[in-house]
This record gives structure tokens, sequence and C-alpha cells, in this order.
């Protein structure tokens, strides 16, 4: 960002870009606090130089709305993600790509505050303009279905969820290979969401399998390795 700085200046689009990637690296390691108050500030610089509908500006308030989730909760982070779908609905060409990111964590804040009717409409939504600009295949669409599966498990319904997880598992073993994350995190889902419909046998040798491919493919310190782990022993223990 120094460099950016020095050679743009501090209103320059690739400055600020700089520092909103910055402010992502800040939160990813450990602190969301720092993370929101440099992505508001890229914001509030972003809005002055560039004006509120650049899309460096947008890009600055989904960093916003993001660390807001993490800082302030769900239902903060649900008012700064429906925001911020308001205004891009508004400008022309839309930003279909920012729309759909931010419709995805919108649906995840949803289902956290227990507003699971939104949540699931939200997330198929999410899923079907993710379908509409890259294809079923790829590899963003793959993610927005195990996210679609996870709001409708929180729901109440983790049969479908299940149901769900199971056929994306496929898909992404197809399309991905089976030593993808997005696959092995699927595998997970089902795993997990089997257990929560009630068939714990079969969810515990779902996790037994599971576990031994993430030792192998990810290690033993990895947190999917160790999340599952943690779960297997609980669902051991029922």
């Amino acid at each position: 960002m120094r460099e950016s700085t020095t050679v743009y200046g501090p209103d320059h689009r690739e400055t600020l870009a700089a520092r909103i990637g910055l402010a992502r690296q800040v939160g990813a390691a450990g602190n969301p606090g720092q993370a929101l108050t440099m992505a508001q500030e890229a914001d509030a610089a972003a809005t002055a130089a560039l004006g509120a509908d650049d899309r460096t500006t947008l890009s600055a308030r989904f960093e916003v709305a993001i660390w807001t989730w993490e800082v302030d909760g769900a239902a903060a982070g649900a008012r700064r993600f429906t925001e911020l779908i308001q205004q891009a609905e508004q400008i022309r060409p839309q930003p279909w790509s920012l729309i759909a990111d931010s419709m995805w964590n919108l649906a995840g804040c949803l289902s956290d505050v227990g507003d699971h009717a939104q949540a699931i409409q939200v997330s198929g939504d999410a899923v079907s303009l993710c379908q509409q600009l890259w294809g079923a295949t790829h590899a963003r669409v793959l993610v927005r279905r195990l996210t679609q599966a996870r709001v409708i498990g929180s729901s109440g319904d983790p049969q479908t969820a299940a149901d769900l997880s199971g056929r994306l598992a496929e898909d992404c073993a197809e399309i991905l290979g089976g030593a993808h994350l997005t696959t092995l995190e699927a595998r997970h889902a089902v795993a997990r969401w089997t257990g929560a419909a009630g068939d714990h046998q079969a969810a515990e040798q779902r996790y037994v399998a599971l576990l031994a491919d993430l030792i192998r493919i990810l290690g033993e310190h990895h947190w999917l390795t160790q999340q599952c782990r943690t779960e297997l022993a609980e669902i051991k223990k029922i």
C-alpha cells in the first residue's frame, strides 16, 4: 500500500483497492475490529474521491458489511448487505458479481438471526443468479450451494440439507476432484446433516471415512480436520 500511495497518491483507485485488500487481510489475521475501521475509512475516502456508486466504493462497502457482521453481529451485517444490494441494483450496468456475493452473505446473516424463511429465499436466489452469471458447474456456484444447504439445515430441515449436500458432494467430486476443499466441505456437510436428521450410524461412517481423507489431504492441523474429529467424537457419544 505504501508503494501505491507513493506512486499514485492516497486517493487513487489502486491505493484505495490496496487499502480494502489490507483490511481483509487484517480481519483474516484475527483483528476484525481494526479491519472494520480500515474498511470504513476506505469507504469514506473512496466516496469522496470517486463517488458513492463507483465500483471501488462498492467494494469498500462490501468489506464494511463483512466486518460489521463479525464485529456487531448478524442483524447489523444483514442491514449492511441489504443496503448494499439495494444500492447496487440501482446502478447501470448493474454490478452483478457484487450483488451475487452480497446476497450469499445476506443469506448467512439472516440464517444466523433466525429469519429462516427469508434466508432460504435469498440463498436460492443467490444460487440462481450465480448459475446465470457463471454456469451451473462453476466453482463459485458450488460454494453457494453449500451455503444453501447450511441455511436449509439450520432452518430445521436437516434431511433436505443432507440430500442437497449429498448431490453437491457428487457434483464437486466430478467437477473439482475429490481433494478439493469444497468437495471435502460438502462431504462434511453430508455427515453433519445426516447426524442431525437422526441417522447417527450413517453419519459416523461418513465422518470416519472423511477424517481419514482429511488427514491424508489436508493434514492433522487443518481446521476442517479438527472440526471433523470433534464432531465424530460427539456423535460417538450419542
